[in-house]
């Protein structure tokens, strides 16, 4: 039985409006050597009739019909069914460029396309490389000047090996920042990474800003943090930037929630433990702000107990 040579995995839910143009991309690659896998995790538009659609239109679409789980489980689903030597993922509200797949086979671990932003005003912005194979120290370097950057937070616009990424699934309690997770566990296996000036993918960006669509509660951002975190560390590379990133947007993420409970935040143990180590990339303002916070849930904790006691 031949294998093909890329597995295309989309994860789609209720995306009509979208659907056909990014399944088209892939239909029109100048590359053949695809399959697409079209996962609907629970779609209540149209968009599962489209996908079944696109299964009897080409023998290379695969598609699969689940509950809604989100992204992650979708995911997951079409890596425990794609055969590919490589796998990809398109989100299905953007698209491929005709000849984005085009290569003959790689050496590398990775390969990280160029790619393109598109906005709703009509302005696109293009985020191209060299052509480079990266490995020892230039791969560290290039990690660590992207940590806070699109390649190291998405998982489009790549070629992942599947061998590599047999081993691995998508964190189906995590909800945003999947992608940086995965991208982070995936990197610790790689020793050689190719950039491509190929552009592949082009990517739909939101006018909406990124704190306004987002919100977590304390239990759920402290889980990310602490999972993004140890994933971090185990690739040995620092970066103060990262660091204080992780911890300031998180704790932005559930604003809302600290604000009414202050003690769901400063008390966590597991909040506490990476705030020890990520501290030093804080600044002195915040950490002063910190203690001060803390001692004040202390005291507040310690007024609770004498009153029970009493």
């Amino acid at each position: 039985m031949s294998y093909p040579a890329v597995s295309v995995i989309v994860p789609v839910y209720n995306a009509e409006k979208t659907l056909r143009q990014c399944a088209e991309s892939v239909r029109c690659q100048s590359f053949t050597d695809w399959e697409l896998l079209l996962v609907d995790d629970g779609s209540t538009d149209a968009s599962g009739s489209i996908c079944d659609e696109y299964q009897l239109l080409d023998s290379r679409v695969k598609v699969f019909h689940k509950p809604n789980g989100g992204v992650s489980s979708a995911r997951n689903l079409a890596l425990d069914n794609a055969s590919g030597r490589w796998v990809t993922f398109l989100d299905s509200d953007d698209v491929m460029l005709p000849s984005g797949l085009d290569f003959h086979g790689d050496d590398a671990d990775m390969i990280i396309y160029s790619w393109t932003e598109s906005y709703s005003d009509g302005h696109i912005c293009s985020h191209g490389y060299d052509d480079l194979l990266l490995a020892g120290e230039d791969l560290r370097n290039f990690i660590k000047d992207h940590f806070l950057y699109m390649e190291m937070k998405t998982v489009w616009g790549k070629l992942f090996r599947r061998s590599f990424v047999d081993g691995m699934r998508f964190d189906e309690k995590i909800h945003l920042g999947e992608d940086y997770l995965f991208m982070l566990q995936y990197m610790h296996k790689v020793r050689l990474c190719r950039l491509s000036s190929n552009i592949l993918y082009k990517y739909s960006q939101y006018d909406v800003p990124f704190w306004s669509r987002y919100c977590l509660s304390v239990s759920d951002a402290i889980y990310v943090m602490k999972r993004l975190y140890e994933a971090y560390k185990e690739l040995g590379i620092r970066s103060d930037a990262f660091e204080a990133q992780l911890f300031f947007e998180h704790r932005m993420l559930c604003r809302d929630a600290v604000a009414s409970d202050p003690d769901s935040w400063y008390g966590n143990r597991d909040m506490n433990a990476v705030y020890a180590e990520v501290k030093h990339a804080l600044g002195w303002g915040y950490r002063i702000k910190y203690r001060l916070l803390s001692c004040k849930m202390i005291s507040n904790l310690n007024r609770k107990f004498d009153s029970c006691r009493r």
